[in-house]
Protein backbone atom coordinates (compact mmCIF):
# COMPACT_ATOMS: atom_id res chain seq x y z
CA UNK A 1 0.00 0.00 0.00
CA UNK A 2 1.62 3.18 -0.95
CA UNK A 3 1.94 6.24 1.67
CA UNK A 4 -0.32 8.96 0.90
CA UNK A 5 1.49 12.16 -0.10
CA UNK A 6 1.27 15.03 2.19
CA UNK A 7 -0.70 17.96 1.36
CA UNK A 8 1.34 20.45 0.29
CA UNK A 9 1.21 23.96 3.07
CA UNK A 10 1.90 27.00 0.97
CA UNK A 11 2.79 30.63 1.52
CA UNK A 12 0.92 33.42 -0.67
CA UNK A 13 3.05 35.98 -0.91
CA UNK A 14 2.06 39.32 -2.08
CA UNK A 15 3.78 42.30 -3.13
CA UNK A 16 2.92 45.73 -4.41
CA UNK A 17 4.70 48.64 -5.07
CA UNK A 18 4.12 52.37 -4.63
CA UNK A 19 4.42 52.80 -8.46
CA UNK A 20 2.80 49.60 -9.17
CA UNK A 21 -0.06 50.81 -7.13
CA UNK A 22 -0.63 53.30 -9.71
CA UNK A 23 -0.86 51.92 -12.72
CA UNK A 24 -2.15 48.90 -12.26
CA UNK A 25 -5.46 48.20 -10.29
CA UNK A 26 -5.70 44.08 -11.81
CA UNK A 27 -2.42 43.77 -9.68
CA UNK A 28 -3.62 45.41 -5.94
CA UNK A 29 -3.03 43.22 -2.94
CA UNK A 30 -6.67 42.41 -3.29
CA UNK A 31 -6.28 40.90 -6.09
CA UNK A 32 -3.34 39.07 -5.85
CA UNK A 33 -4.71 37.46 -2.75
CA UNK A 34 -7.77 36.31 -4.42
CA UNK A 35 -6.19 35.16 -7.55
CA UNK A 36 -3.62 33.01 -5.27
CA UNK A 37 -6.22 31.44 -3.22
CA UNK A 38 -8.36 30.47 -6.33
CA UNK A 39 -5.17 29.14 -7.98
CA UNK A 40 -4.31 27.19 -4.34
CA UNK A 41 -7.56 25.59 -4.28
CA UNK A 42 -7.86 24.68 -7.90
CA UNK A 43 -4.25 22.68 -7.22
CA UNK A 44 -4.97 21.15 -3.78
CA UNK A 45 -2.87 23.23 -1.97
CA UNK A 46 -3.39 24.26 1.72
CA UNK A 47 -2.86 27.88 2.56
CA UNK A 48 -0.94 28.09 5.53
CA UNK A 49 -0.03 31.87 5.54
CA UNK A 50 -0.32 34.87 4.03
CA UNK A 51 2.95 37.30 3.13
CA UNK A 52 2.43 40.96 2.39
CA UNK A 53 4.36 43.47 1.68
CA UNK A 54 2.02 46.67 0.34
CA UNK A 55 4.62 49.92 -1.19
CA UNK A 56 7.86 47.81 -1.13
CA UNK A 57 10.14 47.73 -4.12
CA UNK A 58 11.18 44.66 -6.02
CA UNK A 59 14.36 46.00 -6.96
CA UNK A 60 15.80 44.41 -2.92
CA UNK A 61 14.57 41.91 -1.31
CA UNK A 62 14.66 43.90 2.26
CA UNK A 63 10.81 43.83 2.93
CA UNK A 64 9.68 42.45 6.09
CA UNK A 65 6.60 40.28 4.39
CA UNK A 66 9.47 38.56 2.27
CA UNK A 67 11.46 37.52 5.54
CA UNK A 68 8.80 36.48 7.32
CA UNK A 69 8.58 33.61 4.68
CA UNK A 70 12.02 32.71 4.88
CA UNK A 71 11.86 32.20 8.08
CA UNK A 72 9.19 30.29 8.02
CA UNK A 73 10.89 28.30 5.19
CA UNK A 74 13.70 28.00 7.50
CA UNK A 75 11.33 26.57 9.98
CA UNK A 76 9.40 24.20 7.96
CA UNK A 77 6.20 25.73 8.46
CA UNK A 78 5.54 25.72 4.52
CA UNK A 79 6.61 23.80 1.75
CA UNK A 80 5.49 25.92 -1.35
CA UNK A 81 5.76 29.93 -2.37
CA UNK A 82 2.72 31.02 -4.39
CA UNK A 83 2.92 34.65 -6.29
CA UNK A 84 0.87 36.32 -8.81
CA UNK A 85 3.92 36.44 -11.09
CA UNK A 86 7.85 36.60 -11.44
CA UNK A 87 8.04 40.05 -10.81
CA UNK A 88 6.00 40.06 -7.54
CA UNK A 89 8.86 38.12 -6.21
CA UNK A 90 11.48 40.85 -7.51
CA UNK A 91 12.81 42.55 -10.00
CA UNK A 92 16.66 42.34 -9.43
CA UNK A 93 17.86 39.54 -11.46
CA UNK A 94 20.83 38.41 -9.89
CA UNK A 95 18.65 37.91 -6.63
CA UNK A 96 15.18 36.57 -7.88
CA UNK A 97 17.83 33.86 -9.73
CA UNK A 98 19.10 32.85 -6.52
CA UNK A 99 15.85 32.36 -4.73
CA UNK A 100 14.45 30.33 -7.98
CA UNK A 101 17.28 28.37 -9.18
CA UNK A 102 19.54 27.87 -5.34
CA UNK A 103 17.18 28.91 -2.18
CA UNK A 104 14.00 27.19 -3.13
CA UNK A 105 15.26 24.01 -4.32
CA UNK A 106 17.92 23.39 -1.77
CA UNK A 107 14.92 23.82 0.75
CA UNK A 108 12.74 21.75 -0.97
CA UNK A 109 10.69 24.45 -1.67
CA UNK A 110 8.19 24.60 -4.80
CA UNK A 111 7.86 27.79 -6.33
CA UNK A 112 4.52 28.89 -8.71
CA UNK A 113 4.50 32.48 -10.32
CA UNK A 114 1.04 31.58 -11.03
CA UNK A 115 0.18 34.18 -14.62
CA UNK A 116 3.65 33.42 -16.20
CA UNK A 117 2.99 29.90 -15.89
CA UNK A 118 5.80 29.08 -13.68
CA UNK A 119 5.94 25.88 -11.64
CA UNK A 120 9.63 24.65 -10.22
CA UNK A 121 8.51 21.02 -10.76
CA UNK A 122 7.98 21.15 -14.38
CA UNK A 123 11.38 22.00 -16.07
CA UNK A 124 9.94 22.99 -19.32
CA UNK A 125 7.85 25.74 -17.94
CA UNK A 126 11.33 27.57 -15.89
CA UNK A 127 13.28 27.56 -19.20
CA UNK A 128 12.13 31.24 -19.86
CA UNK A 129 12.33 32.64 -16.17
CA UNK A 130 16.16 33.99 -16.41
CA UNK A 131 14.66 36.11 -19.67
CA UNK A 132 11.74 37.25 -17.50
CA UNK A 133 13.92 38.03 -14.79
CA UNK A 134 15.73 40.30 -17.40
CA UNK A 135 13.05 41.98 -18.56
CA UNK A 136 11.84 42.53 -15.19
CA UNK A 137 14.80 44.27 -13.82
CA UNK A 138 14.98 46.53 -17.07
CA UNK A 139 11.67 47.68 -16.42
CA UNK A 140 12.44 48.27 -12.51
CA UNK A 141 15.50 50.33 -14.73
CA UNK A 142 13.61 52.40 -16.47
CA UNK A 143 11.04 53.37 -13.65
CA UNK A 144 13.74 54.61 -11.27
CA UNK A 145 14.97 56.59 -14.26
CA UNK A 146 12.21 58.36 -15.15
CA UNK A 147 11.50 59.15 -11.37
CA UNK A 148 15.01 60.36 -10.55
CA UNK A 149 14.75 62.40 -13.24
CA UNK A 150 10.92 64.20 -12.16
CA UNK A 151 12.24 64.35 -8.99
CA UNK A 152 15.38 65.77 -9.93
CA UNK A 153 13.03 68.57 -12.11
CA UNK A 154 11.98 69.49 -8.90
CA UNK A 155 14.81 69.59 -7.37
CA UNK A 156 16.26 72.14 -9.84
CA UNK A 157 12.79 74.27 -9.67
CA UNK A 158 13.26 74.69 -6.28
CA UNK A 159 10.28 72.39 -4.91
CA UNK A 160 10.20 70.74 -1.71
CA UNK A 161 10.69 66.73 -2.21
CA UNK A 162 11.00 65.74 1.18
CA UNK A 163 8.64 63.06 2.62
CA UNK A 164 8.45 65.08 5.80
CA UNK A 165 8.67 68.75 6.26
CA UNK A 166 11.46 69.94 8.46
CA UNK A 167 10.87 70.62 12.18
CA UNK A 168 9.12 74.45 12.17
CA UNK A 169 7.47 73.69 9.27
CA UNK A 170 4.67 72.42 7.37
CA UNK A 171 3.58 71.81 3.50
CA UNK A 172 2.15 74.23 2.27
CA UNK A 173 -1.63 72.45 2.12
CA UNK A 174 -2.01 74.08 -1.60
CA UNK A 175 1.03 73.45 -3.04
CA UNK A 176 2.99 70.15 -1.18
CA UNK A 177 5.91 70.83 -2.59
CA UNK A 178 6.55 74.36 -0.70
CA UNK A 179 7.30 74.94 3.03
CA UNK A 180 5.11 77.28 5.23
CA UNK A 181 5.85 78.03 9.20
CA UNK A 182 4.47 76.00 11.56
CA UNK A 183 2.91 78.26 14.17
CA UNK A 184 3.74 76.06 17.28
CA UNK A 185 7.05 74.35 16.41
CA UNK A 186 8.54 77.62 14.48
CA UNK A 187 8.90 79.18 18.01
CA UNK A 188 11.01 76.38 19.04
CA UNK A 189 13.56 77.13 16.67
CA UNK A 190 13.35 80.66 16.56
CA UNK A 191 14.18 80.19 20.34
CA UNK A 192 16.87 77.24 19.74
CA UNK A 193 18.76 79.92 17.76
CA UNK A 194 18.81 82.84 19.71
CA UNK A 195 19.83 80.79 22.38
CA UNK A 196 22.69 79.41 20.17
CA UNK A 197 23.78 82.76 19.22
CA UNK A 198 24.17 83.67 22.25
CA UNK A 199 26.83 81.27 23.28
CA UNK A 200 24.84 78.27 24.79
CA UNK A 201 25.96 75.00 23.79
CA UNK A 202 23.41 72.41 22.17
CA UNK A 203 23.42 70.13 25.04
CA UNK A 204 22.16 72.92 27.38
CA UNK A 205 19.72 74.39 24.99
CA UNK A 206 18.31 70.62 24.80
CA UNK A 207 18.25 69.95 28.59
CA UNK A 208 16.27 73.89 28.82
CA UNK A 209 14.13 72.01 26.27
CA UNK A 210 13.22 68.67 28.42
CA UNK A 211 13.05 70.63 31.49
CA UNK A 212 10.23 72.42 30.09
CA UNK A 213 8.32 69.56 28.63
CA UNK A 214 8.72 70.46 24.95
CA UNK A 215 7.93 67.77 22.17
CA UNK A 216 11.09 66.39 20.76
CA UNK A 217 10.76 66.80 16.70
CA UNK A 218 9.84 63.41 16.72
CA UNK A 219 6.98 63.33 19.43
CA UNK A 220 5.64 66.39 17.96
CA UNK A 221 5.51 65.04 14.61
CA UNK A 222 3.42 62.05 15.68
CA UNK A 223 0.82 64.26 18.01
CA UNK A 224 0.28 66.20 14.64
CA UNK A 225 -0.57 62.82 12.80
CA UNK A 226 -2.90 62.06 16.00
CA UNK A 227 -0.48 58.91 16.96
CA UNK A 228 0.80 58.38 20.71
CA UNK A 229 3.85 60.66 21.13
CA UNK A 230 7.00 57.89 21.31
CA UNK A 231 9.47 58.35 23.81
CA UNK A 232 12.31 60.91 22.54
CA UNK A 233 13.81 63.89 24.26
CA UNK A 234 15.83 66.39 23.18
CA UNK A 235 19.70 65.62 22.31
CA UNK A 236 22.40 68.43 21.62
CA UNK A 237 22.46 66.24 18.34
CA UNK A 238 19.33 66.80 17.33
CA UNK A 239 19.66 70.90 18.42
CA UNK A 240 23.49 70.81 16.29
CA UNK A 241 20.99 69.41 13.29
CA UNK A 242 18.89 72.11 13.26
CA UNK A 243 21.37 74.72 13.59
CA UNK A 244 22.85 73.90 10.54
CA UNK A 245 19.72 73.72 8.91
CA UNK A 246 19.87 76.35 5.73
CA UNK A 247 16.00 75.45 5.60
CA UNK A 248 15.56 78.08 8.23
CA UNK A 249 17.36 80.83 6.62
CA UNK A 250 14.51 79.86 3.44
CA UNK A 251 17.40 77.75 1.44
CA UNK A 252 16.04 74.78 -0.19
CA UNK A 253 19.10 71.97 -0.31
CA UNK A 254 18.89 68.89 -2.58
CA UNK A 255 21.38 65.81 -3.39
CA UNK A 256 23.14 65.93 -0.51
CA UNK A 257 23.16 62.11 -0.70
CA UNK A 258 22.71 60.02 -3.36
CA UNK A 259 22.18 56.08 -3.88
CA UNK A 260 25.29 53.97 -5.37
CA UNK A 261 22.26 52.10 -7.58
CA UNK A 262 18.59 52.30 -7.91
CA UNK A 263 18.87 48.36 -6.84
CA UNK A 264 20.91 49.83 -3.49
CA UNK A 265 20.31 51.11 -0.21
CA UNK A 266 23.54 52.15 0.39
CA UNK A 267 24.00 56.13 0.38
CA UNK A 268 26.60 58.46 0.00
CA UNK A 269 27.63 61.75 1.06
CA UNK A 270 27.74 64.27 -2.41
CA UNK A 271 30.18 66.99 -2.08
CA UNK A 272 28.90 70.24 -1.68
CA UNK A 273 29.75 71.19 -5.40
CA UNK A 274 27.07 68.43 -6.37
CA UNK A 275 24.18 69.72 -4.19
CA UNK A 276 20.52 71.68 -5.71
CA UNK A 277 20.70 74.76 -3.37
CA UNK A 278 17.34 77.24 -4.41
CA UNK A 279 17.79 80.06 -2.27
CA UNK A 280 15.01 82.07 -0.60
CA UNK A 281 12.44 79.25 -1.72
CA UNK A 282 10.07 79.98 1.47
CA UNK A 283 9.85 82.02 4.46
CA UNK A 284 12.52 82.27 7.03
CA UNK A 285 12.84 81.23 10.75
CA UNK A 286 15.59 83.16 11.50
CA UNK A 287 17.84 86.36 9.46
CA UNK A 288 20.94 84.63 7.59
CA UNK A 289 23.00 86.72 9.98
CA UNK A 290 21.67 85.03 13.20
CA UNK A 291 22.38 81.79 11.23
CA UNK A 292 26.04 82.52 10.30
CA UNK A 293 26.59 84.04 13.67
CA UNK A 294 25.71 80.31 14.89
CA UNK A 295 27.90 78.72 12.35
CA UNK A 296 30.32 80.91 13.62
CA UNK A 297 30.21 79.83 16.84
CA UNK A 298 30.23 75.96 16.05
CA UNK A 299 32.82 75.90 13.60
CA UNK A 300 34.99 78.15 16.95
CA UNK A 301 34.10 74.94 19.32
CA UNK A 302 34.40 71.74 16.97
CA UNK A 303 37.90 70.00 17.78
CA UNK A 304 39.94 69.34 15.14
CA UNK A 305 41.14 65.45 14.56
CA UNK A 306 44.06 64.82 13.25
CA UNK A 307 42.37 61.30 11.45
CA UNK A 308 40.58 61.19 8.34
CA UNK A 309 38.29 58.27 9.53
CA UNK A 310 35.32 57.24 7.51
CA UNK A 311 32.69 54.59 8.75
CA UNK A 312 31.74 52.03 6.55
CA UNK A 313 29.44 50.48 8.12
CA UNK A 314 27.03 53.24 7.60
CA UNK A 315 23.93 52.40 6.50
CA UNK A 316 25.09 48.50 6.81
CA UNK A 317 25.39 47.76 10.74
CA UNK A 318 22.31 47.90 13.09
CA UNK A 319 21.38 47.19 16.65
CA UNK A 320 20.07 43.58 17.08
CA UNK A 321 18.55 44.47 19.78
CA UNK A 322 16.81 47.54 19.66
CA UNK A 323 17.40 47.84 15.25
CA UNK A 324 19.26 51.53 16.00
CA UNK A 325 22.27 52.15 13.94
CA UNK A 326 25.50 51.50 15.30
CA UNK A 327 27.29 55.04 15.23
CA UNK A 328 31.19 55.19 15.70
CA UNK A 329 32.65 56.19 18.77
CA UNK A 330 36.10 57.33 19.17
CA UNK A 331 38.28 55.43 21.77
CA UNK A 332 40.95 57.05 23.72
CA UNK A 333 43.26 56.21 21.20
CA UNK A 334 41.50 58.24 18.56
CA UNK A 335 44.55 60.04 17.21
CA UNK A 336 45.79 56.52 16.35
CA UNK A 337 42.72 55.95 14.39
CA UNK A 338 41.18 53.34 17.44
CA UNK A 339 37.07 53.52 17.26
CA UNK A 340 34.24 51.21 18.19
CA UNK A 341 30.61 50.84 16.97
CA UNK A 342 28.47 51.07 19.16
CA UNK A 343 24.77 51.26 19.21
CA UNK A 344 23.23 54.46 18.77
CA UNK A 345 19.90 54.55 20.86
CA UNK A 346 22.51 53.80 23.83
CA UNK A 347 24.61 56.63 22.36
CA UNK A 348 21.41 59.17 22.92
CA UNK A 349 19.36 57.77 25.14
CA UNK A 350 21.59 55.45 27.81
CA UNK A 351 19.95 52.92 29.61
CA UNK A 352 16.58 54.00 28.74
CA UNK A 353 16.64 53.10 24.92
CA UNK A 354 19.24 50.19 25.06
CA UNK A 355 22.27 48.67 26.76
CA UNK A 356 25.70 49.29 26.70
CA UNK A 357 27.83 47.28 23.95
CA UNK A 358 30.56 48.01 21.54
CA UNK A 359 32.82 46.34 18.94
CA UNK A 360 35.84 47.42 18.00
CA UNK A 361 35.53 49.00 14.54
CA UNK A 362 38.99 47.15 13.29
CA UNK A 363 37.99 44.10 14.52
CA UNK A 364 34.41 44.20 12.99
CA UNK A 365 36.29 44.84 9.42
CA UNK A 366 38.35 42.09 9.68
CA UNK A 367 35.38 39.68 10.61
CA UNK A 368 33.31 40.97 7.90
CA UNK A 369 36.30 41.02 4.96
CA UNK A 370 36.82 37.38 6.20
CA UNK A 371 33.04 36.33 5.45
CA UNK A 372 33.02 38.39 2.20
CA UNK A 373 36.39 36.64 1.15
CA UNK A 374 34.94 33.00 1.55
CA UNK A 375 31.78 33.31 -0.26
CA UNK A 376 33.51 35.33 -2.80
CA UNK A 377 36.50 33.31 -3.41
CA UNK A 378 38.83 36.29 -2.62
CA UNK A 379 42.22 36.48 -0.85
CA UNK A 380 42.49 35.41 2.87
CA UNK A 381 44.50 38.14 3.29
CA UNK A 382 42.66 42.24 2.20
CA UNK A 383 41.15 45.19 3.46
CA UNK A 384 37.11 46.09 3.57
CA UNK A 385 35.97 48.85 1.23
CA UNK A 386 32.78 50.52 0.89
CA UNK A 387 32.55 49.41 -2.65
CA UNK A 388 32.81 45.42 -0.93
CA UNK A 389 30.40 45.95 1.50
CA UNK A 390 28.16 46.99 -1.19
CA UNK A 391 28.56 44.67 -3.66
CA UNK A 392 28.54 41.58 -1.13
CA UNK A 393 26.15 42.63 2.20
CA UNK A 394 22.57 42.90 2.41
CA UNK A 395 23.23 43.82 6.16
CA UNK A 396 24.99 43.48 10.08
CA UNK A 397 23.70 42.67 13.12
CA UNK A 398 25.57 43.08 16.27
CA UNK A 399 24.28 41.68 19.52
CA UNK A 400 24.91 42.76 23.08
CA UNK A 401 25.70 39.11 23.96
CA UNK A 402 28.79 38.72 21.95
CA UNK A 403 27.78 37.99 18.50
CA UNK A 404 28.05 39.47 15.25
CA UNK A 405 25.08 38.27 12.17
CA UNK A 406 26.26 39.05 8.66
CA UNK A 407 23.91 38.90 5.89
CA UNK A 408 25.71 38.59 2.92
CA UNK A 409 23.65 38.92 -1.08
CA UNK A 410 22.88 35.92 -2.13
CA UNK A 411 23.54 33.63 0.50
CA UNK A 412 21.51 33.35 3.74
CA UNK A 413 21.64 34.84 7.25
CA UNK A 414 25.11 33.80 8.70
CA UNK A 415 25.25 33.85 12.97
CA UNK A 416 28.91 33.98 13.89
CA UNK A 417 30.46 33.80 17.58
CA UNK A 418 32.33 37.47 18.25
CA UNK A 419 33.12 38.20 21.50
CA UNK A 420 32.60 42.30 22.52
CA UNK A 421 35.64 43.75 23.91
CA UNK A 422 34.28 44.11 27.46
CA UNK A 423 32.84 41.39 27.97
Amino acid sequence: MSARRETPRAGLYLRLSEKDRGEDQSGSIDNQRRLLTQEAQRRGIRVEEVYVDDGFTGTNFRRPGFERMIADIERGRIDTVMTKDLSRLGRNYAQAGYYQEEYFPSRGVRYLAVLDGYDSENEFSTAAAPWMNVANEQYARDASRKIRGALRAKMEAGQFVGAFAPYGYAKDPRDKNRLTPDPDSAKVVRRIFRQLARGALPGEVARALNDQGVPSPLAYRALRLGRAAPESRWTASGVAKISRNRAYVGDVVHNRQSKASYKSRAVRQNAPQAWIVNENAHEPLVSRQTFQAVQALRAGRRPQRATGFSNLFSGYAFCADCQSAMSASPTRAWREGVYNLCCGAYKQGGNRRCTHHFIRYDRLCALVYAQIASAAGLPSQGELSRALLETHVERIWVHSGGCVEVRLRRARETALPWPCPHA
